[in-house]
């Protein structure tokens, strides 16, 4: 059904147990999807790990070439291994690059891999109903994210058949403060955002200036790539192949992801001093001890990188430095707080704090992306409302870029992309110019709008640059901010290789943003 549709409806007539508002978490990693259930007033976890138990399932999909089939989630990482499978993982990481996949000779953009994951976990809810319908989605996106990237998997929505039920993409910590908020209305003052994804952490510092409302106003936000699960994962995958023989590790190496995936959980756990394992799928079959020891010594220097993170993020704020005392709640979120060991270091750090975790914290996006749909198609309706509001001074709010000859015809290059922090690294780009270098010119630096539209950020004027002829001249651009909205811009000649030498040719200019 369109959302706008049901929005419309009477009050009675939205109540009918087979309509279902959505709120999906499609992580790099893993997913998971909720509902709102009416009758409940709140948001539901739906399981969709095929009887594995757990909030999320992988954000995998695997093509059986001898069958021909498409399997999604656990079933794609447990079969790993097994025959000629074709196994697609960390797909949303390759959103926006218009990437492709060769199945049975032939590409397949990742888009339309993407467009069948989405389908498979939202037909899931007719597990719940067999006659379900789908009445509203919001889908929650890294805050991130570039434009190309949400473009296409706004698409893979429509290849999934649900994009006239999609109501918006919402950025994942707006999910994260609307279910909180909806928890428990009086999360106010100094708020620690922890998000420990795959690919990296990332943290922010907020402060909620009213209780109930989520008028949150950004303080700081850092990321480390050094504490992303993918990390840990492998440290684990290198303790775990130590034990194995020689001889048979490239026969293990196949099927370790599946016995990482079975036994991660079971090694973390506190209450185990001894681990025992058992490798059933090389030959000869391996018994493997696993000690506490071992696993203490490899999380410790993650747990120094975890405590020099959060200090980094209470010390790296616009208002001045913060301390732990200054932290009222800490908000954790993501898979890696499933692992005992980041939990504790919470504790540790802020024992004044009140620490804001689920039992399943992967699941807190989805169940907050769940409130947020139900809020906007009016079932929160004199319930106290979830309105996140947050006011960020750490992203760039444009794309800045210049048009540049593509294959013939002029196209937007993006130097800085809109949503990225602008304390980040921001390589430099290279552009020659297509024509003949005249006497006088200018490079126009340009900014891009979220809806497209283009405006002149700076005319920088290049007197003093060599003629040459056509599609000789070549430049580079970079930028560095030295605040959330000024940065300068610097064009250098590049030259032409050994025809046309670089020169010193250097163009500095600041932008305000």
């Amino acid at each position: 059904m369109n959302w706008k549709k049901f929005k419309n409806l009477d009050a009675s007539e939205k109540t009918d147990e087979s309509m279902f508002i959505l709120g999906i978490d499609v992580g790099d990693d893993s997913s998971a999807i909720a509902f709102y259930d009416q009758s409940r007033g709140a948001a539901e976890l739906i399981d969709i790990s095929g009887g594995y138990g757990r909030p999320s399932v992988p954000t995998v999909m695997q093509y059986i070439s001898e069958t021909k089939e498409w399997v999604f989630g656990e079933y794609a990482v447990l079969n790993k291994g097994q025959g000629q499978e074709i196994t697609m993982d960390s797909l949303m990481e390759k959103l926006g690059r218009g990437e492709y996949l060769e199945i049975d000779k032939r590409p397949v953009a990742v888009v339309n891999v993407i467009g069948l994951f989405l389908r498979e976990i939202i037909g899931s809810v007719k597990n719940i109903n067999p006659k379900a319908e789908i009445a509203g989605i919001v889908a929650s996106v890294p805050c991130y994210l570039s434009q190309e990237a949400k473009d296409e998997l706004h698409r893979a929505f429509v290849i999934a058949g649900y994009d006239r039920e999609l109501i918006a993409l919402k950025a994942d910590r707006e999910c994260v403060f609307g279910y909180h908020i909806w928890k428990d209305p009086n999360v106010s003052g100094n708020v620690l955002l922890l998000d420990y994804g795959s690919r990296e952490m990332r943290g922010g510092l907020y402060r909620i200036a009213k209780a109930g409302a989520c008028k949150a106003k950004s303080l700081s936000s850092l990321f480390r790539k050094e504490l992303g699960t993918r990390r840990i994962d492998a440290a684990v995958m290198e303790l775990l192949l130590a034990g194995i023989p020689e001889s048979v590790t490239d026969q293990a190496a196949d099927h370790m992801d599946g016995f990482l995936y079975r036994h991660k959980d079971l090694l973390f756990r506190k209450a185990n001093r001894l681990t025992k394992l058992y490798y059933n799928f090389i030959y000869p079959p391996v018994m493997r001890g696993i000690s506490k020891d071992s696993m203490d010594d490899l999380i410790f220097p993650f747990r120094n990188m975890l405590l020099d993170f959060i200090q980094d993020i209470l010390s790296m704020n616009v208002t001045g430095a913060a301390s732990a005392s200054d932290v009222k709640y800490a908000i954790c979120t993501g898979g890696g707080f499933e692992m005992p060991w980041a939990k504790d270091v919470l504790a540790d750090v802020m024992p004044e704090a009140v620490i804001v975790m689920t039992k399943n914290p992967k699941s807190v996006v989805a169940e907050g992306a769940a409130l947020l749909a139900a809020a906007e198609l009016g079932l929160l309706d004199g319930k106290g409302g979830i309105g996140v509001e947050i006011e960020d001074g750490h992203q760039v709010p444009v794309d800045i870029g210049l048009y540049a000859d593509i294959s013939g015809r002029e196209k937007f290059v993006p130097i800085v992309e809109r949503n990225s922090f602008w304390w980040q690294n921001h390589p430099e780009k290279f552009f020659i110019i297509a024509g003949e270098k005249p006497e006088s010119f200018s490079l126009d630096l340009l900014t891009r709008s979220a809806e497209g539209e283009t405006g002149v950020l700076e005319s920088v004027s290049l007197d003093g640059l060599p003629a040459r002829p056509k599609g000789t001249s070549k430049l580079s651009v970079g930028l560095k901010f030295d605040g959330d909205r000024s940065a300068l811009a610097t064009i250098k000649d590049e030259g032409f290789g050994d025809i046309y030498p670089k020169t010193g040719f250097v163009k500095t200019v600041r932008l305000n943003i």
